[in-house]
C-alpha cells in the first residue's frame, strides 16, 4: 500500500492528534520555562522540530510540494516570520503568566480580530455566515475554560 492512500485513510486522526499537541504545548513551555530556558529558545525548539517533521513528511510523501514560486517568497517570510512568530512568542508569554486554560481563550480569539482587521483593512464583508461561525467558536472556547 502506497503512502498517499495510508494517508487518506488516517486524515480523520489528524485534527485530534494536532488537538493533543495543542493541549500539551503548555506543559512543555512551562517545564523549559522552569529549567530556565527563555522564550525565543523555546519556540526556536518547537519551530525546529516542527519544521523538521514536516519536512521529513512532505519529503517522502510528495517531494513537489516543496517547490515554491520564488515570488510568493515575500508572502511565506511574511506570514511565518511576522505572523507565526509574533503569535507564538505571545502564546508562551501568556503561558508562563496566566493559566493555560485563559491562555488558550485569548489564542482562540485571534480569528475574530482576523475577521475584524480583514473588513477594516481590506473591506471584507462580515457576514451572517462569518459572525455564526465566530459564536460557535467562542462559544466553544469559553465553554472548554475553567478560568
Amino acid at each position: 500500500m502506497e503512502l498517499g492512500s495510508q494517508v487518506k485513510k488516517a486524515v480523520f486522526l489528524l485534527p485530534i492528534f494536532a488537538g493533543i499537541l495543542f493541549g500539551s504545548v503548555g506543559i512543555f513551555v512551562r517545564t523549559f520555562s522552569a529549567n530556565e530556558l527563555n522564550n525565543p529558545t523555546i519556540l526556536f525548539l518547537r519551530t525546529a522540530f516542527a519544521l523538521l517533521e514536516m519536512f521529513v513528511f512532505i519529503l517522502i510523501y510528495d517531494r513537489k510540494l516543496l517547490r515554491i514560486n520564488i515570488r510568493h517568497l515575500p508572502i511565506f517570510l511574511g506570514t511565518g516570520l511576522l505572523g507565526m512568530l509574533s503569535l507564538n512568542l505571545c502564546y508562551n508569554e501568556a503561558i508562563n503568566s496566566l493559566t493555560l486554560s485563559l491562555a488558550a481563550i485569548l489564542l482562540s480569539t485571534a480569528p475574530i480580530f482576523v475577521m475584524i482587521l480583514a473588513a477594516i483593512l481590506f473591506k471584507e464583508k462580515i457576514t451572517r455566515k462569518k459572525l455564526f461561525c465566530m459564536l460557535v467558536q467562542s462559544w466553544a472556547a469559553f465553554s472548554q475554560a475553567d478560568c
